[in-house]
């Protein structure tokens, strides 16, 4: 419990920003971020980086050894992260789309859910509130949601 109150009260805060954090440590690797120095120079391109992983991460790009292979577009990466990531883009290309306004999704599922909320084409004649179908129009009204009767526009 004490942990958790910790946490909710967030007592460390960044002078700078004004962010708040649970941990102390939290707080210091934050205030990094705010540093003015960047002590890791790419002897490639002279980008410069406040964070040691940063800099390790950004060498790879400059790397003969790009092991991640698209073979959609033959676009080459150095890390999985990248790769997994532009593969994603890809997915939405070939995806199923929303038959009634085009958008894409990775897969059917998300379509369907998509479909509920997307084109509501039937609405309550007292509120206006929109609904996929004539049956979850008339179930509103029943509710009373909006103090409507049953009867129905065609």
């Amino acid at each position: 419990m004490k942990v958790h109150e910790r946490r909710c009260a967030k007592p460390f805060s960044c002078r700078v920003c004004k962010k708040r954090f649970a941990s102390r440590s939290t707080k210091k690797a934050h205030m990094e971020r705010h540093r003015e120095e960047k002590p890791f120079s790419c002897k490639t391109c002279g980008e410069t980086f406040d964070e040691r992983k940063q800099f390790m991460t950004h060498k790879g790009t400059h790397s003969a050894a790009k092991p991640f292979f698209c073979k959609i577009c033959k676009r080459l990466f150095a890390h999985r992260p990248s790769y997994t990531a532009h593969m994603k883009s890809h997915r939405k290309e070939t995806a199923s789309a929303c038959s009634r306004c085009g958008e894409k999704f990775d897969d059917q599922r998300a379509v369907a859910t998509h479909m509920k909320t997307c084109g509501k084409l039937h609405s309550c004649d007292t509120c206006g509130k929109g609904f996929s179908s004539r049956s979850r129009v008339k179930y509103h009204k029943k509710r009373g949601s909006c103090g409507g009767n049953v009867e129905l526009k065609p």
